[in-house]
């Protein structure tokens, strides 16, 4: 048994930094983007001009990220080898979770991100997620794909 003073734990307190939102898009003001409160009232107006001038960069809408081509950004699931298929049971979600899944999943099936497959070997249930002003984001959760059985 090893023993030693006792020493009180520090208590730290984290301060939270406030965050200023600003809507730069006048076609899509309802997505905005966030900065710090300690820039300067010139320096946040500097950087919203910025912003301003290069909204052609932003994908604002599903569709906005078509065309990018596989070799530049591809989503594969890095599953090593001897592992089987996982097939969770299929989960039933809430009525305003399922309407929200719903949704996002037509907006990525009409830009092609995401496309129906039938006969699927792979089934990772949606997990919604409410964000701080009350939408949903969905994320899958695939840590149970390198798992051997």
């Amino acid at each position: 048994m090893v023993s030693g003073p006792e020493v009180q734990p520090i208590s730290v307190n984290k301060v939270r930094e406030e965050m200023v939102k600003m809507a730069i898009n006048p076609e899509h003001p309802e997505q905005t983007v966030m900065t710090g409160s300690d820039l300067t009232k010139k320096t946040r107006g500097k950087l919203c001009n910025l912003l301003q001038r290069s909204l052609d960069i932003f994908a604002w809408t599903p569709t906005d990220m078509t065309g990018v081509p596989r070799h530049i950004a591809k989503h594969k699931l890095n599953v090593r080898k001897g592992c089987q298929s996982v097939r969770q049971k299929k989960r039933g979600q809430a009525a305003e979770r399922n309407i929200a899944i719903n949704d996002e999943v037509s907006k990525l099936v009409a830009a092609w991100i995401m496309r129906e497959v039938h006969y699927h070997d792979w089934l990772s249930n949606p997990v919604m997620v409410k964000k701080g002003d009350n939408s949903w984001r969905m994320c899958v959760d695939f840590k149970d794909l390198n798992i051997n059985k």
